[in-house]
């Protein structure tokens, strides 16, 4: 049996072989090509051949270059080339199970052959319309083989209509936008050869591969959006933009919800998951099955069910608009904890929350299933508040400060903030990676109160959380430089500010220690001070307080005598909460002052009732200044050594790290 897989190196020298022979010839004829397929994912995500691939993809990019092709390349090599028509494949077969009808198989050109049943239902589908560019005599693919050296070579020819390229493979009909090629070409190097791909490859993969820079070697054909809906399994009313019918029917209302807005001066934005997908991808998010917009202006609100009425007549779809009445919102009856009604004045039960726009109620397979939902975010102490799922969500108004810009997302120009990047930070935090699996539960913009009993959950993925840190930053570090102490960020919080220039999302503190000994003596007075002058509740710990496991008759535990600076009297840590007690619903924050002792060129300290050390040395370097959240501060000069003594590999986020992982932990400590 031949092995094409490129997982044999001799393979990979002889299909570079075959492919430059190829894509000179057609260089040299003025042809434009770009590699395609499995072809174009290898070289753009492993910069190689896929090994588990077993032949080469190119497509050519005007279809005035078909007719001429063949002849150029009988005449130019001495491949064996194998034409595939479509008058002799069973591509467009539809499946059995669907249909009767009494057909040639391969026949789809002469219509005579189906019932009129049949006939009937693939009109309503569109299918015949789609296809009628499928002439019996139309080239589907040349395949050009080396039989001495193992190597398939497939030029696909690809038609165009209605703004999409279609083509057939694998007994099935696929189709992309045409918007992704008419971006054109650029030139890569591959493998050390030349070749052409298109400009916008990034979308063009996503869209037939979605998750493209993961390598899946179970993927089918079956995967992926570009495969025509008539091929596919029944998809039971899946909304996923990822079928095409869906996403052609969600950007045309798109275009009619925006003239409509537009027409009546009503301000708005591409909202969440939408406003992702506009703004990472440039598209729809395959695996999203809603679009959200909101609208800015609170005078604007009144006029939804005028819009509505106008949609409803251009489209024909189903509208439906809700009132706070109809939330749902869990009001509970623990005053100190939880919102009520009367804490937020804008819920008013006659206040209009959410329009939704879909094109049934129903949903049914293998058709076109789509819903909008436009919003109303309400301004209320600093914040837009809006309801979901009987939840409240809020974002700090600010954002919205900076205004707003059109930009082109799917052929349409649409309204974004300015501040993009902050406004999806606040309702999905790391929203640059994409994540299939995020929920809105998982939204930083959620209010506590609806996360149910989380204790102490003081991670700066919830904004409180984040905008109390802050606070409390700006508090201490004021205090710190009122007693003229200087320190630096340390631990995670040098992470975040040296890698991510933030908070770590998963992080629950703030860490800085001190950088002068003279200087520990004072800490007492700092917590006094914040305490006193800020309201925080603040703590300072000397060594008695430290549970060091001093071990008398344990050689391998450190002694008194051996760790001179251990005075029970001595320093040891500070710690400033915003409330002794951690509150739901309500922003925690803690940071840990430390106290570091160098002794013997090592740098000591204590930390859950643990000693750690690590070389004194990447601290003689000195300290540089950096701007964080707005505060002046110090970093060790020579952070990443700093930083690789206590994580090892810190620059790569590292979720699951444990103190116990600790580099500076003494041995004796961990076991």
């Amino acid at each position: 049996m031949i092995d094409r897989r490129f997982v044999h190196n001799d393979n990979i020298v002889d299909g570079l072989e075959v492919l430059k022979k190829i894509t000179d010839i057609l260089k040299k004829h003025n042809i434009k090509y770009y590699l395609d397929f499995g072809t174009l994912l290898g070289a753009m995500r492993d910069e190689e051949f896929i090994r588990w691939d077993k032949n080469i993809n190119i497509s050519l990019l005007n279809r005035e270059d078909y007719k001429k092709i063949l002849k150029i390349l009988k005449k130019e090599t001495s491949y064996n080339i194998d034409i595939k028509k479509f008058k002799n494949t069973s591509y467009l077969k539809l499946p059995h199970k669907w249909y009767e009808f009494n057909m040639q198989p391969t026949l789809l050109g002469k219509i005579i052959y189906f019932t009129k049943k049949v006939e009937r239902k693939m009109k309503k589908l569109g299918f015949l319309r789609k296809v009628r560019f499928f002439k019996k005599n139309n080239i589907r693919i040349l395949s050009i083989e080396n039989k001495q050296k193992n190597i398939l070579l497939e030029i696909f020819f690809k038609y165009e209509k209605n703004n999409s390229f279609y083509w057939a493979a694998y007994g099935k009909i696929k189709s992309v936008p045409k918007t992704f090629i008419q971006q054109g070409l650029q030139e890569i190097n591959f493998h050390g050869l030349t070749v052409t791909i298109p400009k916008d490859y990034n979308n063009y993969l996503t869209y037939l591969y979605e998750d493209w820079k993961t390598p899946n070697k179970e993927y089918s054909q079956e995967d992926g959006p570009s495969m025509l809906l008539e091929y596919r399994q029944k998809t039971s009313g899946d909304k996923r933009f990822s079928h095409k019918q869906n996403l052609e029917a969600m950007i045309n209302l798109i275009r009619t919800v925006v003239e409509v807005l537009d027409k009546h001066h009503i301000k708005y934005i591409l909202d969440m998951g939408t406003l992702l997908g506009a703004m990472r991808e440039g598209h729809l998010l395959t695996w999203d099955d809603d679009t959200d917009l909101t609208l800015i202006d609170e005078k604007d609100f009144h006029k939804l069910p005028i819009i509505l009425k106008e949609i409803e007549e251009l489209t024909g779809y189903e509208t439906n608009i809700y009132t706070i009445r109809d939330t749902q919102i869990e009001y509970t009856t623990y005053v100190d904890k939880y919102v009520k009604p009367q804490e937020i004045v804008y819920t008013d039960t006659n206040n209009y929350q959410l329009a939704k726009i879909r094109n049934r109620r129903i949903y049914i397979p293998d058709d076109v299933n789509i819903i909008m939902d436009i919003f109303c975010q309400y301004e209320y102490k600093e914040y837009n508040h809006w309801f979901m799922f009987g939840k409240v969500y809020r974002i700090p108004s600010q954002l919205w400060n900076n205004g707003f810009k059109k930009v082109n997302f799917h052929g349409i120009e649409c309204s974004v903030p300015v501040d993009y990047d902050a406004y999806l930070s606040q309702w999905f935090g790391e929203w640059k990676e994409p994540n299939q699996d995020w929920k809105e539960d998982d939204s930083p913009a959620m209010l506590n109160e609806y996360r149910g009993q989380i204790p102490e959950d003081r991670r700066f993925i919830h904004t409180e959380n984040q905008e109390e840190m802050i606070k409390m930053f700006h508090v201490v570090d004021t205090v710190l430089k009122h007693y003229n102490i200087e320190y630096y960020l340390d631990f995670g919080t040098l992470i975040g500010a040296a890698r991510d220039g933030k908070f770590i999302p998963w992080d629950d503190d703030m860490d800085i220690s001190i950088i002068h000994e003279k200087d520990f003596f004072k800490l007492p007075m700092v917590t006094h001070t914040i305490e006193q002058a800020y309201g925080y509740f603040s703590e300072c710990y000397t060594f008695k307080h430290s549970q060091i496991e001093y071990e008398a008759s344990e050689k391998l535990y450190v002694k008194h005598r051996d760790i001179n600076f251990t005075n029970p009297e001595n320093n040891q840590v500070a710690i400033i909460k915003s409330d002794e007690q951690w509150l739901l619903g309500k922003g925690n924050a803690i940071i840990d002052i430390f106290c570091k002792y160098k002794y013997n060129n090592e740098l000591y300290w204590m930390a859950f009732g643990k000693e750690y050390k690590m070389p004194y040395k990447p601290l003689e370097e000195g300290f540089k200044e950096i701007e964080f959240y707005g505060v002046k501060c110090l970093i060790p000069i020579a952070y990443d050594e700093y930083l690789s003594g206590h994580y090892g590999e810190w620059k790569t986020p590292n979720e699951t790290w444990d103190q116990t992982d600790s580099n500076a932990m003494i041995d004796t400590y961990r076991s």
